[in-house]
């Protein structure tokens, strides 16, 4: 696994998975969570437009594995390759 180097368009792909994340998961945070929303937790790449992703909700979580790509508009484009409930 390689290490994650941090750059702008890394930042760029963490914040749009993090304002994403919701929408992109079958499985939704538990209602009375103290967070309203998924915290990521931990992101690796695996290739250049593949990542897995682990987040939780401070009760239950999950992993998700992810293929992003660029729109002709610069947006980044998501599609969920394989979800795990934890």
């Amino acid at each position: 696994m390689k290490p994650l180097t941090v750059n702008f368009e890394n930042k760029k792909i963490v914040n749009d998975l993090n304002s994403k994340l919701s929408s992109l998961t079958k499985l939704k945070p538990i209602l009375g969570s103290s967070l309203s929303d998924w915290k990521i937790t931990t992101i690796i790449f695996i290739e250049q437009n593949i990542l897995q992703v682990y987040y939780n909700d401070g009760h239950i979580g999950g992993s998700a594995l992810l293929n992003f790509s660029y729109a002709k508009d610069g947006n980044i484009q998501w599609k969920l390759i394989k979800q795990k409930n934890e």
